[in-house]
């Protein structure tokens, strides 16, 4: 089962996350985001992430379960913009 995160539970949950790249699927319907979907970054890194595929798969039936479709991506820098 996907977990599914809303308004302000989709702002601080990339703060739970640190030191690590916080990631995870958006989705709605057309352009609108509705629901964030946190996923694992399995590549366990400060600088890049990697979506876990498993929990993508997840997010994508759950979206579809509530008649929307993945249509964004969130992946907040966790390094100063100036950092190489």
């Amino acid at each position: 089962r996907a977990s599914v995160v809303t308004g302000v539970h989709a702002v601080a949950l990339p703060i739970y996350q640190l030191p690590n790249e916080a990631c995870g699927l958006l989705g709605g319907k057309g352009g609108d985001a509705q629901r964030g979907y946190p996923i694992t970054n399995v590549a366990n890194s400060s600088r890049i992430y990697e979506l876990d595929p498993r929990e993508h798969l997840r997010a994508d039936r759950a979206a579809e379960d509530n008649a929307m479709a993945l249509n964004g991506v969130y992946q907040p820098h966790t390094q100063p913009v100036d950092t190489p």
